[in-house]
């Protein structure tokens, strides 16, 4: 994550679901941001949004739960620097995305979408159709999730792994999509290599 963010990114990390030890896990080591899956209702966003965020008045989250560590903000900003200014600038430069992935949590999208500390919502289309009983990308549900984002002023995100898609998703109002994975891109680049290798060593075997 270093490395990310001395390159002028802002490492985001997807941690395995909603739990207060892997939220302060992933933000103590760096991360700018967190995506936390399988977020169904209001009471769990908005534990999620106090344990992400440093009590800090100025930021708007006096009820922030996240540990003050002495040596946080000196590590980050060098010795010396004052928590407050510290914290007021974490908070407000956090970003917290919640995955959605079942039904439940399309039904009460716009509770969760409302909750303050909160930036985006992401649909995961694969499991949200498989947890309907048919397996797909598409259903006329998630565009809920779209609106009540819409409503609110915050993001909506959908997951696909094509640039023709997620192109025809920003047209469509969505603000973050992704046109890759990691996976697919190694298959893809080993694919390659594998094929050319095959071809320059035919005469060799």
């Amino acid at each position: 994550m270093k490395a990310t963010a001395a390159a002028h990114s802002s490492p985001i990390v997807c941690i395995a679901g909603p739990e207060p030890h892997l939220i302060k896990r992933a933000l103590g080591a760096g991360a700018h941001g967190i995506m936390i899956p399988i977020v169904e209702t209001q009471a769990q966003v908005e534990l999620i949004a106090r344990v992400a965020h440093y009590p800090d008045p100025a930021s708007g989250f006096a009820s922030g739960t996240r540990g003050i560590g002495g040596l946080f903000a000196s590590l980050s900003w060098g010795i010396g620097t004052e928590y407050d200014k510290y914290s007021t600038s974490v908070n407000e430069k956090l970003v917290v995305i919640v995955h959605i992935k079942m039904p439940l949590g399309v039904a009460n999208c716009q509770e969760i979408e409302a909750v303050e500390g909160i930036d985006a919502l992401f649909i995961g289309p694969n499991d949200w159709c498989a947890s309907m009983g048919f397996l797909g990308r598409n259903h006329a549900d998630m565009r809920e999730v779209l609106k009540a984002a819409k409503e609110v002023g915050k993001f909506a995100g959908y997951f696909c792994l094509s640039a023709e898609l997620a192109t025809e998703l920003m047209k469509k109002g969505w603000e973050i999509v992704n046109c890759a994975a990691d996976i697919v891109a190694v298959m893809a680049w080993m694919g390659s290599e594998m094929k050319k290798f095959k071809k320059m060593t035919r005469d060799l075997t």
